[in-house]
């Protein structure tokens, strides 16, 4: 991510647990879940991801009625989901949409 609104974020709700503690607490700890780590080009990045879960009624191999299946998907944001800002680098965002159009007039 190119801004700093997990740790922000982190920070906020560290404040907001301290509050609602008793008097006495140790080893207070939280982290904000839902981020994982791209490998992209030579560098290791950041990004917000949801996971997206169902189920479905799908035939039986047999015939004779359904069976539930689960569904389960991730979804990496292309932008924070706090301020907005782009998920990867200027510069790379620059050079894909570069690299687009030479392709589109090429």
């Amino acid at each position: 991510m190119q801004c700093d609104c997990r740790a922000v974020i982190e920070a906020k709700l560290k404040d907001r647990a301290r509050e609602a503690l008793p008097e006495g607490y140790k080893d207070l700890e939280t982290r904000l879940d839902g981020y994982a780590l791209i490998l992209e080009g030579n560098g290791l990045d950041e990004r917000a991801y949801m996971e997206f879960t169902g189920s479905a009624l799908v035939p039986k191999k047999r015939g004779d009625g359904f069976k539930k299946q689960k569904i389960s998907h991730r979804m990496i944001a292309g932008f924070c989901p706090f301020c907005g800002k782009p998920a990867k680098p200027e510069a790379a965002v620059q050079a894909e949409t570069s690299a687009d159009q030479e392709s589109a007039h090429g």
